[in-house]
């Protein structure tokens, strides 16, 4: 059912007492698997926004996302400018959704 809601344009939101980690790790394996998606570990004592805006730029790269910079260092820019630019980014993908 939740892959159902994900496919119509929906978010999910876990919610309760104890990590969701186990559960989000196996419902990806399972449900998931061969579609291009983002993990990002926010419980690490290394995450920050910085860390964080270069994954998803770099996951725009490789995955051909419109606007991404293919191959170019996403590290260089300031953390202002990743969000703007990831704004771009997924901006377009929204322009160009069906729904």
């Amino acid at each position: 059912m939740m892959k159902h809601y994900l496919n119509c344009g929906f978010n999910l939101l876990l919610h309760g007492v104890g990590s969701k980690r186990a559960f989000l790790n196996y419902f990806s394996q399972m449900y998931l698997n061969g579609e291009p998606r983002l993990i990002i570990n926010g419980y690490h004592s290394a995450t920050s926004m910085k860390t964080i805006t270069n994954g998803m730029l770099s996951f725009a790269g490789k995955h051909n996302l419109p606007s991404a910079e293919k191959g170019k260092k996403s590290g260089t820019h300031s953390v202002g400018e990743q969000v703007d630019k990831i704004r771009r980014i997924y901006g377009k993908l929204d322009e160009e959704s069906p729904f």
